[in-house]
């Protein structure tokens, strides 16, 4: 109903047939939708007529990342393990990238949120992924890379830990040189703001499910 309506955006791939535009929803055509086709995107944003203004201003605000987001993160990825820059060769971390994926049988652009940490919290989680215990979990061998993804960007590419948080795979950090047990600061710490995973099994939840 229109009373429990609130102001929002959505998004999913472009199909044929998607174009820009304004449609009215709800009773008495009060509340609109309004669509914009960017890139990949199909975006939408739903006010009350009175905000129609606001959602043109957010549509506006849409950009197609090239190549990398705003904080680092590829649009496409990841793909096998990191490179061969072992975390415990970086003793201090001045920003973290968190960039989270969703690897499915679809190519193209996969990242779904990120956001930065800075100063003190970037150097926190280098300490809590330097701490975490060292895996000798081994990879499912009927498991691919599918489901979401953490990856963890330090100092603009100068190591990266990459962890999957899937019931089918390798549930481990990995920093293309050693594999370690994912903690609570490593995972589900991490797991807040634009980012979030459902369905969790005895393994994830403990340390990835939200508390």
């Amino acid at each position: 109903p229109d009373g429990l309506r609130p102001t929002h955006l959505t998004w999913r791939r472009a199909q044929p047939g998607d174009v820009d535009g304004v449609v009215a929803v709800g009773a008495a055509g009060a509340w609109f939708h309004a669509n914009r086709v960017v890139g990949s995107a199909f975006v939408t944003v739903e006010v009350p007529v009175g905000d129609l203004e606001l959602a043109e201003k957010i549509l506006a605000s849409a950009r197609v990342a090239d190549g990398v987001d705003p904080r680092g993160c590829a649009v496409v990825g990841p793909d096998g393990s990191p490179g061969s820059d072992a975390i415990a060769d970086l003793a201090t971390a001045s920003e973290v990238a968190v960039c989270q994926y969703v690897v499915g049988p679809d190519a193209g652009p996969n990242l779904v949120g990120s956001y930065r940490l800075l100063g003190v919290e970037a150097q926190e989680l280098l300490d809590a992924v330097r701490a975490a215990p060292v895996s000798t979990a081994a990879p499912h061998p009927s498991c691919g890379p599918v489901g979401n993804w953490l990856v963890l960007r330090f100092d603009e590419g100068a190591a990266e830990v990459r962890l999957q948080v899937a019931s089918c795979g390798q549930f481990v950090l990995d920093d293309g040189v050693t594999v370690r047990t994912p903690t609570r600061p490593t995972c589900g710490d991490l797991l807040v703001g634009p980012l979030w995973v459902a369905g969790f099994d005895g393994t994830t939840g403990p340390v990835c499910a939200p508390r």
